[in-house]
């Protein structure tokens, strides 16, 4: 997507898996982080749907509500705010994510661990490296090998995998490496291979189906699978994405025209990969013309056309043109969006689904989160925060 999001999470701690197709659509899911006035010192705000500012409160920076709570962090340390701005968890931790399943993820003196929404440790931080919690289970590594722990820390799958995801309707992806070569698979809550490790790469199911990526005839390419492991739609595109509202993003070969080429044809020098959305059939309903975009969310999608981003409806067409340069997902029914000005300053607001503004882009906003029911945190400049009336 047009930026990879700051969580607060450190890498080499929480990520587990590097799967391009994760990484990309998650960018615009959990938290949308723009680092501009890094160097000046700012706020935390709490705003409603409305655009009205409930609370400002003195926290350097902070993230989107999970289960009621919102992380922030002062003085390098993160603790957790709930939704009247009272302090439920002081800052303490290294690093958090956000709750799944009543417990968050956190980082405490190098190691993760998992607290409650109290703040205690459900499972202590003995961990190198760790997942959030899903359907009951979290990944987690020691030693160098993952494994699964069930939210009393106690492990339900043995430290195995070299590479693990969280599970999703049933079934979690996990890499073996066997005779120095790497494959993904999927594993059932008791560890049992359903489907046996032969991708390249694998990602979550949803809806039934997940996307994988295996070599063929023409090289490495994505497809569908559904929980049997049998194709549900080929393996052709350059990239797939999770389906989200019944539709998944997928990268194809592309002229000028907007022709998709097959692997011979490549050598066209006006030949290049473009993105479109495919039905659960397989079927393209909406053709491969954009260069980057996000996946559905309250019935739009986010889509870069040549240098500016917009939102698409479910048949392809512009149900906000593109005009901003940042846009982030719809959630809650507001969209924070962001235009750049000819000094290099980004102002950003949030948008509603018709495109119209219900709060205001100010320059002054370093980082705004998705809303969650009808509340968002933004971080702001001190300056801004200093206005009498910033909203």
């Amino acid at each position: 997507m047009y930026q990879k999001p700051n969580t607060g999470l450190k890498a080499h701690k929480f990520a587990a898996i590097s799967m391009p197709h994760i990484v990309i659509f998650t960018t615009l899911v959990v938290l949308f982080a723009f680092a501009i006035f890094t160097s000046a010192p700012s706020k935390v705000a709490l705003v409603n749907n409305e655009g009205k500012r409930i609370l400002t409160l003195n926290y350097d920076t902070g993230s989107s509500f999970s289960e009621g709570l919102a992380a922030v962090r002062r003085n390098g340390k993160w603790g957790f705010i709930d939704n009247r701005g009272i302090l439920i968890i002081p800052p303490t931790f290294a690093d958090v994510g956000s709750f799944h399943d009543s417990l968050s993820m956190v980082i405490h003196h190098g190691k993760v661990g998992f607290v409650n929404h109290q703040g205690e440790f459900a499972i202590p931080a003995r961990f190198d490296r760790g997942l959030r919690f899903s359907e009951g289970l979290a990944a987690v590594a020691r030693g160098g090998k993952f494994g699964y722990v069930n939210s009393l820390g106690e492990y339900a799958i043995q430290p195995q995998f070299e590479a693990a995801d969280i599970f999703r309707e049933g079934l979690a992806a996990v890499r073996l490496v066997s005779s120095g070569a790497s494959a993904w698979g999927y594993i059932n809550p008791k560890g049992q291979f359903v489907i046996p490790a032969h991708f390249e790469s694998a990602g979550r199911f949803v809806g039934g189906l997940a996307a994988v990526k295996l070599k063929t005839s023409e090289g490495s390419k994505w497809g569908f699978i559904n929980k049997q492991g049998e194709y549900a739609i080929a393996a052709k595109f350059s990239r797939a994405e999770s389906f989200a509202e019944d539709l998944a993003a997928v990268q194809l070969n592309v002229d000028s025209s907007g022709a998709t080429l097959q692997t011979a044809s490549l050598h066209k020098p006006d030949a290049a990969k473009a993105w479109g959305f495919v039905d659960k059939k397989g079927l393209l309903v909406i053709p491969p013309q954009f260069q980057k975009v996000s996946h559905f969310s309250e019935g739009l999608a986010a889509t870069l056309m040549g240098n500016r981003w917009g939102y698409i409806d479910i048949k392809g067409n512009w149900a906000i043109p593109p005009m901003f340069d940042e846009a982030g997902d719809f959630s809650g029914g507001l969209a924070m969006t962001g235009k750049r000005s000819s000094k290099g300053e980004t102002a950003r607001g949030y948008i509603n689904l018709a495109g119209s503004y219900v709060i205001e882009p100010d320059a002054h906003v370093v980082k705004a989160s998705g809303f969650s029911g009808n509340m968002a945190v933004i971080t702001v400049a001190k300056r801004w925060y200093e206005r009498l009336n910033p909203f």
